[in-house]
């Protein structure tokens, strides 16, 4: 296969990539590439200038393992909040998933098949609205959603009242990103090799992802899930709505596998009597063999610890 990064075009600064296999559709991103964030094995690159007014400037970064494209088609995890993934140099925290490096031990030691991970950043300032379970929130009553925007602004996650986005999130991840690492990538579409996830509320929004959408994903990955949403349990409305909201829709699913961990410590002692909980509820409809659950005593709610789980995550998901 000719190497992409000998067809470059150079505007000002910045070099873009042009993919001799891409395909420039209505509604995807432009037919250009920038090289992505700094890893430690494969190849990254970063796709931007989205046809979409919601999500115009959200930047998507796509991570390919050595060989790449050898071992085509490829399984894909998608995650969300990209930015956090890779360098713990650029990230605000200087913590970083470090998935690369993970994902290039497992391939030295033969691990196969090795997944493409395509990273979608998150927004500061729409994050909560993004990632929060919308159709849960508006069952909600209206003194209910009140409660949970008050909380939320109390804790500037939303500057005023709260309007969850994650449908339009979701539809801009179904019908924007996936057709575009479809189309640009040597990548499977078959739905048992696509995964979806993420951590905190990022865990939120990956098990809300499947059940909207259960024919195109094969599994999640919920890490330290932030079940209540906000930042109290007291009077909190959400866990409920969570909770009658997936007793509906875990029959559409049963044949998905979910990984669901957690720690114990900072924000994660948070979740213990509702991660008791939601497992109950989920095991109650999903296969044993389709479940993973997972505490791990002593782990906090940040990068390093999520990164430290990533190898059961991914084994039980493509290796099992």
């Amino acid at each position: 296969m000719r190497n992409p990064l000998k067809f470059r075009a150079i505007l000002g600064p910045i070099t873009l990539i042009l993919f001799p296999w891409s395909s420039c559709t209505k509604g995807y991103a432009q037919a250009l590439v920038q090289p992505g964030p700094k890893v430690d094995c494969g190849s990254s690159y970063r796709i931007s200038a989205w046809n979409n007014p919601l999500f115009s400037d959200r930047l998507v970064d796509v991570w390919l393992p050595s060989g790449y494209p050898n071992a085509a088609p490829y399984p894909v995890v998608y995650m969300h909040d990209g930015q956090m993934l890779f360098d713990a140099e650029q990230t605000w925290n200087r913590q970083s998933w470090n998935i690369d490096s993970i994902l290039c031990a497992s391939q030295a030691v033969g691990k196969s098949p090795i997944p493409i991970v395509v990273g979608i950043w998150n927004n500061p300032n729409t994050r909560h609205a993004d990632y929060l379970p919308e159709k849960p929130f508006y069952a909600l009553s209206s003194t209910e959603q009140q409660h949970v925007s008050t909380e939320l602004q109390q804790h500037g996650r939303s500057n005023g009242p709260f309007k969850p986005n994650s449908d339009a999130y979701l539809a801009f991840l179904m019908h924007q990103i996936r057709p575009e690492i479809e189309s640009r990538f040597k990548v499977s579409r078959a739905a048992e090799q696509n995964v979806l996830a993420g951590s905190s509320m990022g865990g939120l929004i990956s098990w809300y992802g499947m059940c909207e959408y259960p024919n195109n994903w094969g599994g999640i990955g919920s890490i330290s899930t932030h079940w209540p949403g906000i930042f109290s349990l007291e009077n909190n409305p959400l866990p409920l709505a969570f909770e009658r909201y997936l007793q509906a829709h875990l029959p559409k699913v049963l044949n998905k596998k979910w990984y669901l961990d957690s720690g114990t410590e900072t924000l994660d002692s948070m979740y213990n009597e509702l991660n008791i909980n939601f497992i109950e509820i989920i095991k109650r409809k999903i296969p044993d063999e389709k479940l993973y659950w997972k505490i791990t005593q002593g782990a906090d709610h940040s990068e390093k610890s999520w990164s430290q789980r990533v190898p059961d995550f991914i084994h039980f998901q493509f290796w099992e």
